[in-house]
C-alpha cells in the first residue's frame, strides 16, 4: 500500500511538472480562469481593428493604447468585444500577460453596444480580474505589454490587440536637502500651461490624450544639470527626459545646456477614480552629484 501511494504521488508530481502545475488559478477572480495558449487559425478583420474596447482599467478610463497597473493589487479590466467580421458575439476572449493566459468572464449584457453597432447579441461585455502578482516578481514588473486575443464561435482567432503597460518610476531614498531659492523657483520652472504662474492650467481636458509638461530645471548649488528629475502626480511617478536649453544656460551661467526637461503624462491619470481631479504635481530633483534629494517644487493644477 505504501509503495502504491508513493507511486501515485510520483505520477501526480510528474503530471504537474508536465502541465506547469502552479497556484496561478488562485490569482484570477470573478469568473476568470487560467487557460492554455490559444492555438487557432488566425483571421484578420475586414473593416480595420474595431470590435473591441476597454472601458475601464481599475475604475479609470484608460488611454487608447496604454494601461496603468501600478497602484492596485488586483487588476480589473472591463469593456466589450465582438466578432466584427460577422457582427456577433465571440466564443471567448483571452488575455496574454507574461507567461500567463487568462480567459475573461465574457458574455455580460451590453445593450448599448448592440444598439450602436446593431450586432446580433447584447451579450458582448467582458471583464478581467487578476492579481498583480501575475505580472511582477521581486524586481517589479516582468511584463511590458499585454495582448488581448479574440476567439470566434467557429474556432478562429483574431490577431492580438496589444497594450503597453506604464511603469511607475521609483524615487531613490537619499538625504534630503532644501532647494536653494536664490534662483527663480529654486531652479525648477514649468513653461507649458503656466503663463509664468505656479499653476498649470489645462483647458479642454476631455479632448486630450496626453499632457506634455516641459520647462527647465537645474541643481542650484552645483549650477549644473540635475542627476534626475521626477514628477509625482498622486500615486503616479514619472521620470522627466532632459533636453537642451542654451537660453537657460546663458541666463544663469550654467556649466551645461541640457537643463531643459519634458515629460508626457496620460491625461486620464489627472482624474481620480471618484471623478475629481488631482490638484497638484510635485517636481523632485536629485542633486548633480546624485547624493541628495531636494524638497519638491509644487505646481497646482487647474483643469477644465
Amino acid at each position: 500500500m505504501k509503495h502504491s501511494s508513493l507511486f501515485l504521488s510520483c505520477c501526480i508530481l510528474s503530471l504537474c511538472m508536465l502541465s506547469s502545475c502552479n497556484n496561478d488559478s488562485s490569482k484570477v477572480f470573478e469568473g476568470c480562469s487560467i487557460t492554455q495558449k490559444p492555438e487557432f487559425p488566425t483571421i484578420e478583420p475586414v473593416n480595420g481593428n474595431g470590435g473591441f474596447n476597454i472601458d475601464y482599467c481599475n475604475d479609470l478610463t484608460p488611454n487608447i493604447s496604454l494601461l496603468d497597473f501600478n497602484n492596485a493589487d488586483t487588476i480589473r479590466l472591463s469593456g466589450w468585444a465582438i466578432d466584427q467580421n460577422n457582427n456577433t458575439e465571440l466564443k471567448d476572449i483571452v488575455l496574454h500577460i507574461g507567461e500567463n493566459y487568462i480567459k475573461a468572464n465574457y458574455g455580460k449584457p451590453r445593450t448599448d453596444v448592440k444598439e450602436v453597432l446593431g450586432c446580433s447579441s447584447e451579450n458582448v461585455g467582458f471583464s478581467f480580474s487578476f492579481s498583480k502578482e501575475l505580472l511582477t516578481d521581486q524586481t517589479g514588473f516582468v511584463a511590458n505589454q499585454i495582448e488581448i486575443i479574440k476567439i470566434t464561435k467557429d474556432g478562429k482567432a483574431y490577431s492580438p490587440i496589444k497594450f503597453d503597460l506604464r511603469k511607475n518610476a521609483t524615487i531613490p531614498t537619499l538625504t534630503e536637502r532644501i532647494r536653494n531659492e536664490e534662483y527663480a523657483n529654486g531652479g525648477i520652472y514649468v513653461d507649458s500651461y503656466t503663463n509664468g504662474t505656479s499653476t498649470i492650467h489645462i483647458k479642454d481636458y476631455a479632448q486630450l490624450t496626453m499632457i506634455t509638461i516641459y520647462g527647465w530645471a537645474f541643481d542650484t548649488e552645483a549650477k549644473a544639470k540635475l542627476d534626475n528629475l521626477y514628477l509625482k502626480l498622486g500615486n503616479n511617478i514619472f521620470t522627466a527626459t532632459f533636453a537642451e536649453r542654451p537660453d537657460v544656460q546663458t541666463a544663469f551661467g550654467l556649466e551645461e545646456n541640457n537643463v531643459g526637461f519634458i515629460c508626457e503624462i496620460p491625461a486620464y491619470l489627472l482624474k481620480k477614480a471618484n471623478g475629481e481631479f488631482i490638484d497638484k504635481i510635485d517636481f523632485i530633483g536629485i542633486s548633480h552629484s546624485g547624493e541628495f534629494i531636494y524638497n519638491p517644487k509644487t505646481y497646482y493644477l487647474l483643469i477644465e
